[in-house]
């Protein structure tokens, strides 16, 4: 197997350790700029064209990445280009995570692993498991029902998974090993929103076996369904959850996908949406939408028509409100999550937008300010 080794240049000695492991795993072939470059190699060619060729794609990812331009964000993009070609449901890019950074929802919606002391054996799970597929041996992936394992000092993973003739579905997510009802609440709720949508498309899948058999039978597919949870932010008490749901209906012209999320402020102030930190101002929630707007008008470059993406919602305030529905936080601010047709049409994806807490407190009601100081304060 091809393996494809991505850093930026500042963590040099991680890129170093982690090829050191990986040469140490039979049989597969590493390229790592610092070993695979000859002295007069026409350098980018000989990268984009190892990049291209990789059977897996390993990427170091820390605050150089967000911080500065270079190379490792033309590799990054050009992964994520790489993986929409890949066979649905293929472990194709995994990301290591090094230090405090915040990894961009592109990314994170592909399972990535800390840089701390469990990284190797997460690593090779995940190499073994890219493997299988590759191999196509799927006498290991026998899934069973229910499959718990601890694979964080913080939390408790848990994994249902099922397969059948014609769908498959999984569900990762964790639970916080804490006592007290204010931690069965938060627990509670992950579990809630990460198996409500298991079972209700399972039973979708079991009802309309024929949509799969027909037309999936023709394409060598079938429906499959399966949700991520992860911990987007927690400092003590300030918990802030993010799902990725990504989902296909065999025959149909592409897999969909989407982000919900839920958002824990502490035991005095609980489980708080967008409506009640905004203090159900509708005003307050336009101004909210329209920066976002902004912001991704001026990412994909379409500030000249972007009235044409963005204008149904400002005559219907559910709408309005649904839209910004999604958010995760932290020390920085509010991210406000758009899925896939949420304002723009599916070709242009998903997008996160971070609104600093120093713009969005002037649409709070002051009764926040001491709830964002705390959270200000960094995590634990």
């Amino acid at each position: 197997m091809k393996i494809f080794l991505g850093y930026p240049s500042e963590r040099l000695s991680i890129a170093q350790e982690m090829y050191d492991f990986l040469k140490g795993i039979e049989s597969d072939e590493i390229w790592f700029d610092k070993v695979s470059l000859i002295p007069g190699s026409e350098w980018n060619r000989e990268r984009s064209m190892a990049q291209k060729s990789a059977d897996l794609i390993i990427h170091i990812y820390a605050d150089e990445v967000d911080n500065r331009p270079g190379v490792v964000n033309r590799e990054i993009r050009e992964s994520l280009s790489l993986a929409e070609d890949q066979p649905l449901g293929s472990n194709f890019i995994i990301s290591i995570k090094v230090g405090d950074v915040r990894i961009p929802q592109e990314l994170a919606k592909f399972q990535y692993i800390e840089f701390d002391d469990d990284w190797k054996p997460k690593l090779l799970s995940g190499i073994l498991a890219r493997r299988k597929q590759l191999s196509k041996d799927v006498s290991g992936y026998k899934l069973t029902d229910n499959v718990t394992t601890i694979a964080d000092k913080n939390f408790d993973i848990i994994e249902y998974t099922e397969t059948a003739e014609t769908f498959s579905c999984s569900v990762l997510y964790h639970q916080y090993p804490k006592q007290g009802s204010y931690w069965e609440h938060i627990n509670g709720s992950i579990s809630f929103d990460s198996l409500v949508g298991l079972w209700r498309t399972r039973s979708e899948f079991l009802r309309n076996p024929g949509r799969s058999n027909q037309i999936g039978a023709d394409l060598g597919s079938k429906n499959w369904w399966n949700l991520r949870c992860e911990e987007f932010f927690r400092k003590d008490e300030l918990v802030s959850v993010r799902y990725f749901t990504q989902y296909n209906y065999a025959g149909a012209a592409h897999p969909n996908h989407y982000v919900t999320t839920s958002n824990f402020f502490g035991r005095n102030w609980g489980n708080l949406g967008v409506k009640e930190l905004l203090k159900f101002d509708s005003k307050a929630a336009l101004a909210v939408l329209e920066y976002c707007e902004k912001v991704i008008a001026l990412n994909l470059e379409l500030e000249g028509n972007r009235d044409s993406f963005f204008s149904n919602y400002k005559s219907e305030v559910s709408e309005l409100w649904s839209l910004i529905s999604q958010f995760g936080f932290d020390r920085r601010g509010m991210y406000f999550n758009f899925s896939p047709y949420d304002i723009l049409p599916f070709v242009f994806g998903q997008h996160e937008v971070l609104i600093p807490w120093g713009i969005f407190k002037k649409w709070m009601s002051g009764e926040y300010d001491e709830l964002v100081s705390d959270i200000q304060a960094g995590s634990s």
